[in-house]
């Protein structure tokens, strides 16, 4: 360990930044904190309102049985607030497509097994003429005529339109990953699918063995309160309402306003746990060419507090319906009943949105109307009396291509200066590392990403002290 880091400064106090500076701080290093907002946890810390708990956004957590980092949790927010998930946890969720819930979005030929015989005989007349054509012509310029020429318009307007735009939002992928993952389509797969409506749909992400899903008592925000508590004992601070002003590189100093007083630390250590466009910014990187920005989008939560105990019979809807303002429906008081008043549901319906469009632009109370009145359309609310609603409203907190994160402008980043790193980057979601190994990608699973930042920021502290 070099002798002469001492003082640890990470800015942003998310989930990154808290669980960093809880490694730190265990280890003795002097960490200070500093949070722009006045509350801490960022996207995975929980707003109490009228007895309800919310989440912003949906949240479990996956742990390792026995390991480390489990313990250290278990420790830190106390067992008995520990609630254990169902071990189907990860298939509650449905998708409402095509005008009807589904158990997931279905696949290519689970939606042709589902169509009407006039469908049918649509998307099989289009594949016949298209493959007709592609024999004289085979050079689609783009990922829509790609698309079209091999799967037909109807499957392109009601499958792929609807497929990509829950995923990129209004971003087109490009031709080259669409042909990665969309093969020319089998014709007489089509005909052996005709018969398939008998089949169940089952959803292949699961947990490895070894793991286990959990929650919380009273949401997120126990797992935030828990790890300030012990960053606190660790004689760590964490400053809110800290409006950065200045980094000084060379000097490692820090200047910021709080409470209209500008205020100067010094550090040996910055980490930087921020949203990568903002990083950039203390980095002094510049994307001047418009196809280096990382787009993101907004997201309008809307919390409606329902008098009925249970909704529906699942976590979460996800929608690909591009008529419906929303984008994704999740029953926060599916996980636990302590987050509610008793025999209260909680609901989070989340809008992704540009900032730009209309829908960003309209105040709560339409936002309300809509959100109500699509609930209605697709048949998720009847009767039911909404007691009370909340809605936040959160800017850039989605990437459209989340693969721009993990590229290789971000390794340039993180070696821009001396003793300067970026919170989150030691691993992602594709992979996780355990405590010994990396899984070998027949096993991989998908953790989520609370346990990914911890394994993130165990990695960071082993990073810096091996250097």
């Amino acid at each position: 360990m070099m002798k002469e880091i001492k003082k640890i400064v990470i800015i942003g106090a998310g989930i990154t930044g808290l669980l960093s500076g809880l490694e730190f701080s265990k280890k003795g290093y002097d960490v200070t904190i500093l949070e722009k907002n006045n509350f801490i946890g960022g996207v995975a810390t929980s707003i109490i309102s009228n007895g309800y708990s919310m989440d912003i956004g949906p949240h479990y957590v996956t742990l390792q049985n026995g390991s480390e980092i489990t313990k250290n949790i278990i420790n830190i927010i106390n067992e008995n607030n520990l609630v254990k998930l169902p071990e189907n946890i990860r298939r509650s969720r449905k998708a409402y497509f095509y005008s009807k819930l589904w158990d997931e979005f279905p696949t290519i030929n689970q939606f042709i097994s589902n169509m009407n015989k006039k469908n049918l005989l649509q998307i099989i007349f289009e594949i016949c003429l298209n493959k007709l054509k592609n024999n004289f012509k085979n050079n689609p310029k783009n990922s829509k005529e790609y698309l079209i020429s091999n799967y037909g318009k109807f499957l392109y307007k009601n499958w792929f339109v609807p497929y990509y735009k829950n995923l990129f939002y209004d971003e087109i992928p490009s031709i080259e990953l669409v042909k990665e993952k969309f093969v020319p389509i089998n014709f007489n797969k089509i005909l052996k699918n005709i018969n398939l409506n008998s089949k169940k749909m089952k959803s292949k992400e699961s947990v490895s063995n070894g793991f286990f899903d959990c929650y919380f008592k009273n949401g997120m925000i126990t797992l935030i309160k828990s790890i300030e508590k012990e960053i606190l004992k660790n004689n760590g601070i964490i400053e809110t309402g800290a409006n950065i002003k200045k980094i000084e590189h060379e000097t490692k100093k820090i200047v910021y306003e709080k409470d209209s007083k500008i205020i100067e630390i010094n550090s040996d250590v910055i980490i930087y746990a921020l949203p990568l466009n903002t990083t950039k910014r203390w980095l002094n990187i510049e994307d001047s060419k418009k196809e280096n920005q990382i787009k993101t989008l907004n997201s309008i939560m809307v919390f409606l507090f329902i008098d009925t105990e249970k909704l529906f019979d699942r976590w979460i809807i996800d929608i690909y319906d591009n008529d419906l303002i929303f984008w994704r429906i999740s029953q926060q008081s599916f996980l636990s009943n302590t987050v509610t008043p008793a025999k209260k549901t909680l609901v989070n319906v989340e809008i992704r949105t540009k900032e730009n469009s209309d829908v960003w632009n309209l105040n709560d109370e339409n936002i309300f109307k809509n959100v109500i009145n699509d609930l209605k359309k697709i048949k998720i609310i009847g009767n039911e009396k909404i007691e009370g609603y909340k809605i936040l409203r959160l800017k850039n907190i989605y990437p459209l291509n989340p693969n721009e994160i993990y590229d290789n402008s971000m390794k340039n980043l993180v070696n821009s200066y001396d003793n300067e790193y970026v919170a989150g980057i030691e691993s992602n979601s594709d992979t996780f590392f355990t405590e010994n190994n990396l899984e070998s990608k027949n096993n991989t699973i998908r953790p989520g990403g609370i346990l990914i930042e911890m394994m993130n920021a165990k990695n960071l502290v082993k990073k810096i002290i091996k250097k």
